[in-house]
């Protein structure tokens, strides 16, 4: 079977990887964020002997895919927007960590650590309008994201199911005939502010309160505000533990946790 010529705009090494060992795709080329990678991405790329292009603007952008011709291209962990005159030439998919129905945005990761009503999410779709995270719909693997994970753990378990959003973009580009819906006007959430991961234990239960330590875990922490004193919390264990110091300094509140 002729494999399908693509490039990869991105700076995952899951899918570099499957990307240069795929029966399915060949990689011609990968366009990338300097500062994004580690060594390892570069030796990848060298050994399978497929060209690495660093970019910072959107004109260099331009300038690479108009060097290849290849009109497919797969989008995951990228930090520049796709120009308009690009996605309406070629074939641009964008692998998205969360739903393009109800979890838009660049912090899609962080906000389904957040939200309990919100699952994990791969969705993968082409890019067709200028609306971000929108277009037609391709591929979409779920997985429960429970009250302990970090954003490491659970886009750790989600890239896990990048072979089987591989396996359907494949289709997709082959054309095997299905309804692909097009997805607009998604629920679009906005970068994560302090906020969204400051404590309130007069309200926040044990869940709430877990999540909003762990989608900090790789920063300084959650706040916890008491007496006008802010404290940053970065495991769940030491919130209880300035909550028992609190208590026997005489300080009184209620707690949900």
């Amino acid at each position: 079977m002729k494999r399908i010529r693509v490039g990869y705009w991105g700076f995952s090494e899951d899918v570099l990887e499957l990307l240069i060992h795929s029966e399915e795709y060949e990689l011609v080329y990968v366009a990338t964020q300097q500062d994004k990678i580690d060594n390892r991405f570069r030796i990848l790329c060298k050994e399978a002997g497929v060209p690495c292009h660093f970019v910072i603007t959107k004109n260099e952008l331009k300038s690479i895919y108009q060097n290849y011709y290849v009109k497919n291209i797969i989008v995951y962990c990228f930090g520049i927007i796709i120009p308009k005159d690009i996605y309406e030439d070629g074939v641009i998919i964008n692998i998205h960590p969360g739903s393009i129905y109800t979890n838009r945005g660049a912090h899609a990761l962080l906000w389904s650590i957040l939200l309990s009503e919100l699952d994990g999410e791969l969705n993968a779709y082409r890019i067709c309008c200028n609306e971000i995270d929108s277009g037609e719909l391709i591929s979409v693997v779920r997985m429960k994201c429970l009250d302990d994970y970090t954003p490491f753990d659970l886009l750790n378990k989600l890239n896990r199911k990048l072979p089987q959003v591989l396996s359907d973009i494949s289709e997709y580009l082959c054309g095997v005939q299905v309804d692909y819906p097009k997805v607009f006007g998604g629920i679009y959430r906005h970068r994560v502010e302090e906020i969204d991961y400051t404590i309130n234990i007069e309200r926040d239960n044990k869940s709430i309160i877990k999540r909003k330590i762990n989608s900090q875990i790789s920063y300084d922490g959650a706040i916890l505000c008491i007496d006008n004193e802010r404290i940053r919390i970065v495991r769940y264990e030491e919130l209880q533990d300035r909550l028992r110091m609190f208590a026997k300094d005489g300080r009184c509140f209620d707690y949900n946790g």
